[in-house]
């Protein structure tokens, strides 16, 4: 079974990020962020949306194509969250301007092994993933996914460690240091 079998049993939707992928790529920079992006780079964890950054001027035309797409949007100051008929996923765009080069810097990938996207950067993934972790508003259960990917990170790219937050540090190197321990 391929990735996106997988992911349209579960969530439905696989053509759609792909719908979106070519309307953002019309409309402007853009790049993948998020779990996904990360899955791009580290070995696939499950997630049910996916994220995205574009530059806050491209935010109206890429809204009014989402639109005349069938997309459902719901837009805030610095995001907009799609949603697309008949599937559970669910796209977050951002636009705080934090994100605003991501795009400069993007690596053309392969989404679901089967079309090009482009995603952060690795250490652009780091920050945006760092931000998201220390924001004490988010809730629980984010934070420790953002956890989890900071860990995905620096266990996959080990040269990335020292731009981990320092308590994401703290974990790996007591694990690593476990791990040793058991290993004698």
């Amino acid at each position: 079974m391929t990735h996106r079998e997988i992911f349209d049993i579960g969530v439905g939707g696989s053509g759609a990020i792909k719908q979106i992928i070519d309307i953002l790529a019309a409309n402007g920079e853009y790049c993948l962020i998020g779990g996904m992006a990360i899955n791009c780079y580290c070995s696939p964890l499950y997630t049910a949306d996916s994220d995205f950054a574009i530059a806050s001027s491209n935010k109206d035309a890429v809204k009014a194509a989402m639109k005349e797409a069938g997309m459902k949007v719901k837009a805030g100051r610095y995001y907009m969250s799609v949603f697309i008929p008949n599937s559970k996923l669910t796209i977050h765009i951002t636009t705080d301007e934090r994100y605003k080069d991501f795009g400069k810097r993007a690596e053309e990938k392969m989404i679901f092994e089967e079309f090009p996207v482009k995603v952060a950067s690795l250490e652009d993934l780091v920050k945006g993933k760092t931000w998201c972790f220390e924001d004490p508003c988010r809730k629980l259960e984010k934070r420790l996914k953002d956890q989890l990917d900071l860990v995905r990170m620096g266990t996959n790219y080990p040269e990335l460690m020292k731009q981990l937050p320092k308590e994401i540090q703290e974990i790996m190197e007591k694990e690593n240091s476990q791990q040793r321990g058991m290993e004698l």
